[in-house]
């Protein structure tokens, strides 16, 4: 659930940022309302290269790095958490069964646990994403209460976090075998 909460936090955070770079009006959270998360990312990166952001273009650009890297994790974890069973590591744990097939050039599929300890440390990840964020809204001059609250709550600054590598993900190559589905008894 955590996990769930703090990446919403980080998605508001991401709109957030684009909606300063657009004048902070209400026509900036009209566009930034129903922008997704990629073409969110591209258009912060591409902001982050106009002449007027020297100062802060670096910053913008590691904060979309942080994104996008934790963006993978957030949608594996959530598109293709299917099942739960006993931990085959840890005794007394349980952990998720992430099940994901794809077409991307080729017939893939991956299947892999994921446990309490991944979740947590997404979670992590994604608080240092939104600590440097909004150290990054307040350089570009957003201002109140709330965002000094949390300032002070994430510690933020605008010293560059370092990042999670991309997630790993096992592919198991489904064209050029036989695959064999058991019928489901009725």
């Amino acid at each position: 659930m955590w996990s769930v909460i703090f990446w919403n936090h980080a998605e508001a955070t991401a709109k957030h940022l684009a909606q300063l770079l657009l004048g902070g009006s209400a026509i900036s959270m009209a566009i930034t309302a129903e922008i997704g998360n990629r073409t969110l990312l591209h258009a912060i990166e591409t902001a982050s290269r106009e002449s007027d952001m020297k100062q802060m273009g670096d910053h913008l650009r590691h904060f979309c790095l942080g994104y996008e890297k934790l963006l993978g994790y957030r949608n594996f974890y959530v598109h293709a958490l299917y099942a739960t069973r006993p931990s085959k590591k840890v005794e007394h744990e349980t952990e998720g069964i992430l099940l994901s097939i794809d077409g991307k050039g080729k017939l893939r599929a991956f299947n892999q646990p994921v446990t309490a300890a991944d979740f947590a440390l997404f979670t992590k990840n994604t608080q240092k994403l939104i600590a440097y964020g909004v150290a990054i809204q307040k350089e570009l001059g957003a201002t109140g209460d709330g965002l000094e609250a949390m300032i002070s709550n994430y510690s933020a600054t605008l010293e560059k976090p370092e990042w999670p590598s991309r997630i790993e993900k096992t592919a198991h190559y489904l064209q050029g075998q036989e695959v064999h589905f058991q019928e489901v008894p009725r």
